[in-house]
C-alpha cells in the first residue's frame, strides 16, 4: 500500500492459512543492520539477505552491498556477515536457481540517479553461502531498473517483469534469460506498467505479476497479470476461468510467497 515506508531490522517466521492470511509463527533475531528495499531468500536451514538501504528516499542515507545471514534451525542463533556483492544495490531481485546452484541478484537503485542493468552470481557449487563470492556477470539487461519481480521458472530461465528506471514511473517491459545463453531475451510487455511489483511461477508454469504501481504517488494495483510462456502473452488474470481474484487492497513493494502445489489460490502477497 501507500504507508510510509522505512528501513527494519524485523524478521518473522510465518506460514500461510487457509483463510489467505499470514500467521506469525515466531520473531527470528533482529538484522545486524536496519535494511530498507533489501532482497531476501531461504535455502533449506539459511535465510539470506542482501542490500538495501537506509532511507526508501534516493540521496538520503546509505545504499548498501552487503548481506548477512542466518541459520535459523541452529541453537545459536544470530545473523552474520555474508559476502558483499560488487555493486551497492537496493529495491533489486535476488532468486536461487536449484539448476545451477547459484544465487542470482539484479537490478536495483545504486545512488544518485544510478539503477543498475547488471546480473551478480554467487556460486554455491564449491563453498558454502559464507564464504562464495560474488561475480560481475556481463549479461545486462537492457534498461536499469529497480522494483521489479524476478523469478525462476522451471526452464531453467530468469524472468524480469516490470520495476522502474527513475523511481517514480512503472515499466511493462519484461525479458528473460537462459543461464546457458549469452544475453538476455525480450519477452511481451505486461498490460499495465508496473513498478515495485512482484512475480512468481505457479505449479501449472504460469508466471504472476501482482500489485505495483505505475505511478509511486498513486495508487497501488489489486489485479494480477498472467504470463503464458508458450503463448508470450500477459492477461489480466481476474474471475473464475482464471481461478484467481482482486488482491483485497492495491500493494506494491511488498513482497510474494507461493505454497506448493501450486493452484493460484495459494499465492500470498504480503505487505
Amino acid at each position: 500500500d501507500n504507508s510510509e515506508v522505512a528501513p527494519s531490522d524485523s524478521v518473522y517466521l510465518a506460514t500461510p492459512t487457509d483463510g489467505g492470511r499470514i500467521h506469525i509463527d515466531m520473531q527470528l533475531p533482529k538484522l545486524q543492520t536496519r535494511r530498507c528495499y533489501a532482497a531476501s531468500l531461504c535455502l533449506e536451514d539459511v535465510v539470506f539477505v542482501s542490500g538495501g538501504a537506509q532511507s526508501p528516499y534516493a540521496n538520503d542515507g546509505e545504499v548498501f552491498k552487503s548481506s548477512e545471514m542466518l541459520l535459523y534451525e541452529s541453537k545459536d542463533k544470530k545473523w552474520l556477515a555474508g559476502p558483499s556483492m560488487k555493486l551497492h544495490r537496493c529495491g533489486h531481485g535476488m532468486v536461487y536457481s536449484v539448476f545451477t546452484d547459484t544465487i542470482y541478484a539484479l537490478g536495483g537503485y545504486g545512488s544518485e540517479s544510478k539503477f543498475h542493468s547488471t546480473l551478480e552470481t554467487l556460486s554455491l557449487s564449491r563453498s558454502d553461502i559464507q564464504h562464495a563470492s560474488w561475480i560481475l556477470d556481463g549479461r545486462e539487461i537492457s534498461e536499469g531498473r529497480s522494483g521489479h519481480g524476478f523469478a525462476l521458472g522451471s526452464d531453467r530461465c530468469l524472468y524480469v517483469v516490470g520495476g522502474s528506471s527513475n523511481g517514480s514511473e512503472g515499466m511493462r517491459s519484461c525479458c528473460r534469460l537462459d543461464p546457458r545463453c549469452s544475453s538476455w531475451e525480450e519477452i511481451a510487455d505486461l498490460n499495465v506498467a508496473r513498478g515495485y511489483t512482484t512475480a512468481g511461477f505457479d505449479a501449472n508454469g504460469y508466471l504472476y505479476a501482482i500489485g505495483g504501481t505505475q505511478d509511486f504517488m498513486g495508487p497501488a494495483d489489486v489485479h494480477l497479470e498472467r504470463y503464458d510462456s508458450r503463448m508470450d502473452e500477459w492477461v489480466i488474470a481476474v474471475g473464475s476461468a482464471a481461478g484467481v481474484s482482486e488482491l483485497h487492497r492495491g500493494r506494491h513493494s511488498h513482497s510474494l510467497g507461493i505454497v506448493y502445489p501450486g493452484s493460484t489460490h495459494n499465492i500470498v502477497p504480503a505487505s
